[in-house]
């Protein structure tokens, strides 16, 4: 009998999962499945979640047996289709993206093109309702078509030093736009990013969600992998939020343990 496959759709919070948790030869959980981290990609948005999911089960490397464990993150990154370079790239911070960098004659333009859609666009409590939308939408036809699929919340809230831009002085302008600096707020002291300013600040205690409505999972009681990584201090040190390596075994050996009940 041929092993069952897990394929990982997500952002960078998942891109060392496969090595560093499911595959650890050291320290990782006991399994018998081939692990694909082919849909995991650095700075991802929702929008580009939703297109590798959908066009991996409309695919012919689909199979009835596979177990979808997909990593939603954060709502102010933007992908949307286009011919670009590397064009499964999304825009996901205000200062950089491998998006921008794989377009350099293009990359003044791709930077200024995000900058005014979160300056004009992007609100967080809008666009979490709009990402719940996705979600409830993908996961009805993932369910027409018998998928088998883990699912859960990397965040509740936008990323807060991406929506966060560099200004050394009160009169310095975020973009040329200019449009939300009477919402900016400094970043604190001691943060890594000390006298940027945020335009789209994160809300206090997260957007709210029900996960049982959308069919999403909690992880070990917390309503998104952040919380719990921020719970467990699993964060790889105080200024990187990216899991450590015992973070990594601990979601995979969980992630194990659900799917092997699906």
């Amino acid at each position: 009998m041929s092993k069952r496959k897990i394929v990982l759709f997500g952002c960078s919070f998942s891109v060392d999962l496969k090595k560093q948790g499911f595959n650890n030869e050291v320290k990782g959980p006991n399994h018998n499945y081939i692990v694909d981290d082919t849909f995991t990609h650095g700075g991802s948005s929702n929008q580009r979640i939703v297109e590798d999911v959908y066009n991996y089960i409309n695919s012919d490397e689909y199979s009835d047996n596979d177990i979808l464990n997909i990593q939603w993150t954060y709502n102010n990154r933007l992908w949307i289709s286009s011919n670009l370079v590397d064009n499964h790239y999304s825009s996901h911070s205000l200062s950089n993206s491998m998006l921008w960098d794989s377009n350099v004659g293009l990359s003044k333009y791709l930077q200024k093109f995000y900058e005014l859609y979160i300056a004009l666009f992007y609100d967080n409590k809008l666009m979490f309702k709009e990402q719940l939308k996705q979600i409830d939408l993908l996961r009805t036809y993932m369910d027409s078509k018998n998928v088998k699929y883990f699912q859960y919340l990397h965040s509740v809230d936008s990323h807060y030093h991406e929506t966060s831009t560099p200004m050394h002085n009160e009169s310095d302008n975020y973009n040329p736009l200019d449009v939300k600096k009477q919402n900016s707020k400094r970043l604190p002291q001691g943060d890594e990013y000390t006298g940027w300013n945020n335009i789209a600040p994160p809300i206090k205690d997260g957007n709210v969600v029900d996960l049982k409505k959308y069919n999403l999972q909690s992880i070990e009681g917390c309503r998104c992998l952040g919380e719990w990584a921020s719970r467990e201090n699993y964060h790889t040190s105080k200024n990187n939020i990216h899991l450590s390596i015992d973070g990594n075994v601990a979601l995979a050996t969980f992630l194990i343990k659900k799917i092997n009940a699906l």
